[in-house]
């Protein structure tokens, strides 16, 4: 089973309620952004630093009824880092776990092991 994350702000864990998740960035970009496991540390400290509160979604692709690409950044397309984009709704029966990240005292955030796994 393979499997990508996606981020939520704890702000938008109401959009989780329904039997699609459907986050605004699939509106205005047309994608839904997600990360592999060994990328997740680097785009919550790099992009979401200034947030106290997140939550991890793990996502199992083999559930997912909607496209899924490997992509470089729509900022950076010359990158050799490739991200997985969701196009189309997340399907709720996709999502595995839910983790809630807290920022640590070294003011970043730290993913424990158990969402990978």
């Amino acid at each position: 089973m393979a499997a990508i994350f996606h981020i939520i702000k704890k702000g938008d864990l109401n959009l989780l309620n329904e039997d699609y998740y459907i986050p605004a960035s699939l509106a205005n970009e047309g994608f839904i952004h997600c990360s592999k496991a060994e990328q997740l540390e680097g785009v919550i400290n790099h992009l979401l630093k200034n947030e106290k509160k997140l939550i991890i979604i793990k996502i199992n692709v083999d559930k997912l009824k909607s496209e899924i690409k490997f992509e470089a950044p729509i900022e950076a397309p010359q990158s050799t880092q490739y991200y997985p984009h969701i196009y189309g709704p997340l399907n709720k029966d996709a999502i595995e776990k839910k983790v809630e990240l807290t920022i640590g005292d070294d003011g970043k955030f730290h993913l424990p092991k158990k969402i990978i796994f």
